[in-house]
């Protein structure tokens, strides 16, 4: 039988918290609470205590739900449909999405599942995605069943509604895969076969067999140069459609000529063309973007509120509650919505007493304390006490959709503006008039010195190594900036960044850390057993400013607690150690004198404390910044203007202008609508704008500005649209990305001009007959290779100079 006990000192055995005023005690262990128990029971039930000697105290603390009530919508073929992967009558597939995954015992233990859970088969982790993909029989075990399962064991899947629409296969992707394979197979055997002519064995062999050879190499090229190819053929005609000269352009006009020429040399003239450096072009050129693809591939920069939203709601149906799929939730629907539950549509407060957290839809950082008869909008999150809520607006109709309005930003145009492709609209018609040229003037002297010589130019001058020196380079650069918590969605996205003039940050979960806050007192001093009490009284409360209390408590004895009560719109009071305590507003607690109304229903930040019918003070709480925040603003003021965008209040107004300094421009209390228009203001301007927020009030602001970056404390949760993911602890990455990305561009500029030299010399001799095409097709792959090398050891070099390595 378990023991309960109170102590805020020892950690729980199962996931490493502090098990705070209550303590579960079996076998020698300390729990914090059931679940964590029940967990270490079931593991060692089954002989996998193993996943303790992994890691120490690896556990993730299971979240308390109902059983009966929680996934009861999984029970619903439709929505189960939509969410499985596979489905037959004896195995079904599904994917989910678990973000609490941390370490390798969590692999170890989700991917054992199958030893204690009949009907499951197969349980595979994908770690850098943290997904696990299932394999169950649904005659034995149902999705219900097996959700609760994760869930009851710390592991509960993210379950959004953007998961129910179907999900379009990547198909682009698998055919790059094999085309590069494919260029890469006849590459290879090309080379084979090529290698007698260029060590000059070709006296050593039958001349029949040398030319069966050149034969077998044009039927390794065609599907090269029709299939490996295709993609740069495609690409130069959407250019051309747009009456855009791209850089696919000269690189398709290139692969047509090798190929032409090649082939009239076998064919015609018996001789070995240039098959290989064909088929060796379109690999490495495929290779290029093949790279550059994974390398953006990870992350979802395309969030909207369907990712934020549950897939289920609780409603009232017939004196039951029962769950109901939110795109079957309709206005007069009753809604239950418990504690840190998310309000998913537009609706009345019936019964309860609300205390909303907007701060991801507004930026308003303290909650808003509403009661019976008020509107709650979609989006907020209650934090106290279950509430039942009249549905006024479909989900789909409600105020929170206005900030992905289609009409109000702008989609961003096709990328046809890179600098790889400034460049292409000269240097392509440039070489084709080189090219013709050179082919008329040698015309009238001797036809065949004609065509070597325009085949030449048009070969020595293929821009492969331009077209490489973008993806390797911005490629590169990504790695590094992933490695150090900097995801963005396209090398586009680097281009634009090294252009940015202004900086606009939104605060509360962007600069300040969501939900982190620092209770200071004003008052008598206290105590170190009046703090340990206080400490107690908090541990028992879900409010948001109750639980920064909590850590006040450090005492090894533990205390005792009796006749706990909750005041709704008042506060909470108990006997802690034979003493009266009470936390909450200032009547609540005493303090008659004190004008203000603060309290844990309150707008303020304030938390009143008495003991035993003493009044004694209050906390008062302040937003916690990043690290190193004054730090990273300091370096950016030396070459951008900054900003502050903040729905919140301006109480921390001089706390951050000396970061900030005194030319920043700090607005407060803004709506979501206020954020964009001034972000599409400082446009109108000229300014390049890059905001950086994380909630959905800046979604509007991130999609308007030349670069938004949206800031998430886990790269694999949610967050909004925008060109870019910075990890909350990475914010101080920023002043050493926009110089990379400076950089980067200029890197790309100084290998544009290596090639650029490495042209005009080929071109001098090429235009003078004196470069045959064998030896411009042996040098043109030796180019790519060169500015591929330099481009990715600079940007490397710069990286670690940087400190990123």
């Amino acid at each position: 039988m378990a023991e309960l006990r109170t102590d805020t000192s020892t950690a729980c055995a199962h996931c490493g918290e502090l098990c705070g005023p209550d303590i579960l005690s079996e076998t020698g262990e300390a729990f914090c609470c059931t679940g964590c128990r029940t967990v270490y029971a079931l593991l060692h039930d089954h002989d996998l205590g193993d996943y303790y000697r992994l890691e120490s105290r690896p556990g993730i603390k299971p979240d308390a739900f109902s059983a009966e009530s929680s996934f009861a919508y999984l029970d619903d073929d439709s929505v189960a449909d939509r969410l499985l992967d596979f489905r037959s009558p004896t195995a079904c597939r599904i994917t989910f999405s678990i973000p609490q995954m941390h370490c390798s015992s969590c692999v170890w233990l989700l991917e054992n599942l199958h030893v204690f859970t009949d009907g499951l088969s197969e349980s595979r982790v994908d770690f850098p995605r943290r997904t696990l993909s299932a394999v169950f029989d649904p005659s034995v075990l149902s999705l219900r069943q097996l959700v609760e399962l994760l869930a009851s064991l710390g592991y509960t899947p993210d379950i959004r509604l953007k998961q129910l629409e179907s999900r379009p296969v990547d198909r682009s992707m698998r055919s790059l895969y094999a085309r590069v394979a494919l260029a890469g197979f006849c590459f290879g055997n090309v080379m084979l076969l090529s290698f007698p002519h260029y060590l000059g064995l070709d006296g050593l062999t039958d001349p029949r067999y040398a030319q069966y050879f050149s034969y077998l190499t044009i039927l390794l090229a065609l599907p090269v140069l029709f299939y490996g190819g295709a993609e740069f053929f495609a690409s130069a005609y959407r250019g051309l459609r747009y009456r855009t000269v791209t850089m696919d352009v000269p690189i398709a006009i290139g692969i047509t000529i090798l190929f032409a020429r090649s082939s009239y040399d076998i064919i015609a003239l018996g001789q070995a063309g240039y098959m290989d450096s064909l088929c060796g072009l379109v690999f490495f050129l495929l290779l290029g973007r093949l790279y550059q693809r994974k390398t953006y591939a990870a992350l979802s920069f395309d969030n909207d509120y369907r990712a934020y939203f549950p897939i289920a709601v609780h409603v009232r149906e017939s004196g039951r509650e029962v769950t109901r799929p939110l795109d079957k939730l309709m206005p007069g629907d009753r809604m239950l919505i418990r504690n840190g539950e998310l309000i998913p549509a537009d609706s009345v407060l019936i019964r309860g007493e609300g205390l909303i957290d907007y701060s991801f839809v507004t930026g308003e950082s303290e909650p808003v304390a509403v009661r019976t008869g008020d509107r709650i909008y979609a989006g907020g999150r209650q934090t106290g006490e279950r509430l039942e809520l009249d549905v006024v607006k479909e989900p789909s109709q409600s105020y929170l959709i206005q900030l992905w309005n289609k009409q109000a930003v702008a989609p961003r145009p096709d990328d046809l503006t890179s600098l790889a492709n400034r460049v292409s609209r000269y240097f392509t018609p440039a070489i084709l008039g080189l090219a013709a040229a050179t082919g008329l003037v040698w015309a009238f002297r001797d036809i065949g010195t004609a065509v070597n010589a325009a085949t030449a130019v048009l070969v020595i001058a293929c821009p492969c190594a331009l077209a490489l020196a973008t993806p390797f380079t911005l490629g590169t650069l990504h790695r590094w900036f992933g490695r150090n918590g900097l995801f963005l969605k396209d090398p586009s996205v680097l281009e634009r960044l090294a252009d940015i003039s202004h900086i606009l940050f939104d605060k509360t979960g962007t600069i300040t850390i969501a939900g982190a806050r620092v209770p200071e007192f004003e008052g008598d001093p206290l105590t170190e057993v009046e703090s340990q009490a206080i400490a107690a009284l908090a541990g028992h409360s879900t409010h948001p400013l109750a639980r920064p209390l909590v850590a006040l408590g450090n005492a090894d004895e533990p205390v005792e607690i009796t006749d706990f009560a909750e005041t709704a719109g008042r506060g909470i009071r108990a006997v802690v150690g034979g003493r009266d305590v009470r936390l909450g507003s200032a009547v609540w607690t005493g303090h008659e004198g004190d004008d203000t109304t603060g309290g844990l229903l309150a707008a303020e930040s304030r938390v009143y404390v008495s003991i035993d019918g003493a009044p004694r003070g209050y906390f008062r709480y302040r937003n916690v910044t990043r690290d190193g925040l004054p730090e990273t603003l300091s370096s950016l003021r030396e070459h951008y203007r900054l900003g502050l965008l903040s729905g919140d209040n301006d109480s921390d107004r001089e706390r951050l202008a000396p970061a900030f300094g005194e030319a920043a421009d700090m607005r407060f209390r803004l709506t979501p609508h206020d954020k964009l228009t001034h972000v599409r203001d400082l446009a109108r301007a000229g300014e390049k704008v890059l905001m950086v927020g994380d909630g959905l009030n800046d979604a509007g602001a991130l999609g308007a500005a030349e670069v938004g970056l949206a800031v998430t404390e886990n790269d694999s949760a949610f967050s909004p649209a925008s060109d870019g993911i910075l990890r909350a602890d990475a914010l101080g990455l920023l002043p050493s990305a926009l110089r990379l990305a400076r950089r980067s561009i200029s890197i790309i500029k100084v290998c544009f001009v290596i090639s650029l030299l490495y042209n005009v010399v080929g071109l001098y001799f090429a235009v003078q007959g004196l470069l045959s095409p064998l030896l411009a097709a042996v040098l043109m792959p030796l180019s790519s290779v060169t500015v591929v090398v330099l481009s990715t050891v600079a940007i490397s070099r710069s990286a670690r100079k940087e400190g990123l390595a």
